[in-house]
């Protein structure tokens, strides 16, 4: 696991990757652990090493069997969770092209969802606002302040012009 400390606290670093076909992404229900219950996109934390690509290839396919290769993910953002136990440095990801079908796994159970119809009350409560931005072509660095019950206290966006 990859961590860094700033300010001496402890960041963690994760990714997550939504694979997009017409019009539709693949969001996976959490199966175990923690936000079990939850659709999201695939995802996990960085190795001790590991780049965040690496990271990206490597949990999309063993949390759903899918391949891609590196050059065909597009970085869209960069989050950090900020709260009293730590933060989490998670770098997002989208691929068009990709090689398999989303298989179920023990961490995850993959559907496809029209853009227009993402279940968001089934999501992390932050995920509709950001996801949103992703699905409309935005590209953004943003920043989340959490409590200990994982309530959002303010977020901040920063679009990020290539």
């Amino acid at each position: 696991m990859s961590h860094f400390l700033c300010y001496t606290k402890l960041v963690t670093q994760a990714v997550i990757i939504y694979l997009l076909r017409n019009n539709q992404v693949c969001l996976g229900r959490k199966m175990r652990g923690h936000g079990v219950g939850k659709w999201n996109g695939y995802g996990g934390k960085l190795e001790n090493g590991e780049s965040p690509k690496g990271a990206t290839v490597r949990e999309l396919f063993e949390e759903s069997g899918v391949r891609v290769e590196e050059k065909d993910l597009t970085k869209v953002a960069q989050i950090n969770y900020k709260e009293d136990k730590g933060e989490w440095m998670v770098y997002v990801y989208t691929a068009t092209n990709f090689l398999g079908v989303p298989q179920p796994s023990e961490e995850m159970e993959p559907q496809w969802f029209d853009l227009d119809k993402i279940p968001y009350s089934q999501m992390w409560e932050n995920d509709k606002l950001w996801l949103e931005k992703i699905f409309q072509g935005e590209k953004f660095n943003a920043t989340f302040w959490h409590d200990n019950d994982g309530k959002i206290l303010r977020h901040e966006f920063t679009p990020i012009t290539v």
